[in-house]
């Protein structure tokens, strides 16, 4: 059911699975996909087997592939210095973002990179010969820590904003979603900078690339946004960067009044911010089932959209007031 704003489960493309997290059986949440809210549903970008086709006869339901291991440039001491410089255009991307390309599976509407990478251990990301043509070209010193940094999140920006414009050409409707941690921090712990990913005029060459569609941004120090991520989201553009708030909680706040609480907190935070929605991974941090719907993915679907739908009305004081246990009646 679509209520206006986009709700993405990282992992909820398990709804189509059976109880093994197989294909043999029939599929256990795909009653609970079609009563919630989820808009976009993510699948590795790999699999081809016929529950994706389940998934996307939920009407409304997009499948956005998320990064596997293999295919990650941020893994594996990728050269990212080469990836950019054998870009040349769509036609011709060069050897890592075709094999890349070329092992998306169909159905497609979109793709999902999960941006956390130690950028600063240099045995995970060595400087490469092509790492120090670029440095030259785009003028950084990389012996300069704060500098090296900068680096290194351009190049993940240019290769997700690439990945942008690949997908795009090749599918026409390609919504890309990153996932990392709210704020600044993102960039010197996992090489993820939001102003980088959503900068307009970032251009390779001549020509300006592509925006990415969504920050995924999690945070699991509470059930409420911290001070410092609230006023981050607050120093956004009004038509600058779309968030989506992962729903997902540490022990022991991961309960279903705790998901509730974190729905209410966030929704409050959305009240001028149309673009924005829901994400969701696992619904406790760290310890999801990545192949099983189960139990705790029902919670937080329930959380999301009953207080999606009291958000409008009669409003986030009803949802906050409500047991779980009327939630989840109301849900039946």
């Amino acid at each position: 059911m679509n209520m206006g704003r986009t709700v993405f489960g990282y992992h909820a493309g398990r709804a189509g699975l059976d109880a093994a997290g197989g294909t043999a059986g029939p599929p256990v949440g795909l009653d609970d996909l079609r009563k919630s809210a989820y808009t976009h549903v993510g699948v590795p970008m790999d699999h081809a087997d016929s529950y994706v086709q389940t998934l996307i006869s939920v009407a409304g339901v997009r499948v956005i592939r998320t990064m596997e291991a293999q295919w990650n440039p941020g893994l594996n001491k990728r050269d990212l210095g080469r990836i950019i410089l054998d870009f040349v255009d769509v036609h011709q991307p060069g050897p890592f973002l075709s094999t890349w390309l070329i092992n998306i599976q169909e159905p497609c509407h979109g793709f999902a990179w999960n941006l956390e990478h130690d950028i600063t251990d240099a045995s995970l990301y060595p400087i490469t010969a092509a790492d120090m043509h670029l440095a030259r070209l785009w003028k950084f010193n990389l012996a300069v820590p704060a500098q090296y940094v900068a680096f290194r999140c351009q190049q993940f920006t240019i290769i997700a904003r690439l990945m942008k414009k690949l997908g795009a050409a090749h599918w026409g409707e390609f919504t890309v979603i990153i996932y990392s941690e709210y704020g600044e921090g993102a960039r010197e712990r996992y090489g993820c900078d939001w102003n980088q990913l959503s900068n307009p005029f970032l251009k390779l060459g001549a020509e300006a690339l592509p925006l990415i569609d969504y920050a995924h941004c999690a945070y699991f120090g509470g059930v409420k946004l911290s001070p410092e991520y609230r006023n981050w989201l607050a120093s956004l553009p009004e038509n600058g960067l779309k968030v989506l708030h992962n729903t997902q909680l540490p022990h022991p706040l991961n309960t279903p009044e705790g998901h509730r609480g974190q729905v209410a907190d966030r929704l409050g935070l959305m009240a001028n911010r149309p673009g924005d929605g829901f994400g969701s991974c696992d619904a406790e941090a760290g310890k999801g089932q990545l192949h099983l719907w189960d139990d705790p993915d029902r919670d937080v679907s329930r959380a999301i959209t009953q207080g999606m739908r009291l958000a409008k009305d009669p409003g986030l004081a009803v949802l906050q007031s409500m047991s779980w246990g009327q939630i989840k009646a109301s849900m039946a």
